[in-house]
């Protein structure tokens, strides 16, 4: 029996490529790992490809709620999230590399495979859960979600929208006062922002929405006891968009 290596797999051709090299040229038996983080894509259709590629297993594994409970909050608590490519990519690495690991045990592999930039820090994630893991980079093969179209073409331009995010403890739990999880929440405000066009580069499909939703909480800590803050959204500046947030008293 071959050794088994985990791979990050997208589904995309250089990935698909990726496992042919290391079952070809290293000799090893390939199981794929693929993380949903709320990408539009038929992931049994990548699951099938990476099957057909002649991967011994395909992982596809849903980290929507993981993320967005356990990365983006904390993150838009502090208010570091900007909507940019990079702090998300970022953010997602430390869940990446937990997700590998885990898969690893569960697959008896001896290694993992990813086409992380050296100087992304995965390698030394994987290597602080794990040490006995061998990594592997693989050239061209790409991360492990698929690919989403960041820069879909807002709808007719119309007046705006005026949005209510309602607050409890710190942590957004409604939109115009509907109660939703914070992964339905992103959901939502995503083609809500979008129909106003708000963009962001980048494959992380909610990325519009924490644009927006990073705009709420910056007004919310202004004013600790408030918690509903209505936003506007406002296309029409010249090359972006207007979100601007006032506060809101509760409702009795």
């Amino acid at each position: 029996m071959n050794e088994r290596v985990v791979l990050a797999y997208s589904g995309s051709p250089a990935a698909s490529a990726a496992i042919r090299r290391l079952i070809d040229h290293d000799q090893l038996e390939v199981a794929t790992l693929t993380l949903d983080f709320g990408a539009r894509g038929d992931l049994q259709e990548i699951q099938e490809r990476a099957m057909a590629g002649g991967a011994v297993r395909g992982h596809v594994i849903d980290v929507r709620e993981e993320f967005a409970d356990q990365h983006l909050l904390p993150a838009l608590q502090a208010g570091a999230l900007d909507g940019r490519a990079e702090t998300i990519a970022a953010l997602s690495r430390p869940l990446i590399a937990r997700k590998l690991v885990e898969v690893a045990r569960i697959e008896r592999a001896s290694a993992v495979a990813h086409a992380a930039a050296p100087d992304s820090g995965l390698d030394t994630l994987i290597r602080a859960i794990d040490p006995s893991l061998r990594i592997l980079n693989v050239h061209a093969a790409a991360a492990s979600s698929p690919r989403v179209d960041a820069h879909r073409k807002p709808a007719s331009i119309d007046n705006g929208a005026e949005v209510e995010i309602t607050f409890d403890r710190d942590v957004p739990v409604a939109i115009n006062g509907v109660p939703m999880s914070l992964t339905e929440l992103l959901e939502s405000l995503t083609v809500i922002a979008v129909q106003h066009g708000v963009t962001a580069a980048g494959d992380f499909a909610a990325a519009p929405a924490l644009v927006v939703l990073q705009a709420a909480f910056n007004a919310r800590s202004r004013e600790e006891s408030t918690t509903i803050v209505r936003l506007k959204l406002q296309h029409g500046l010249i090359g972006g968009v207007a979100v601007r947030a006032e506060l809101v008293a509760p409702r009795s």
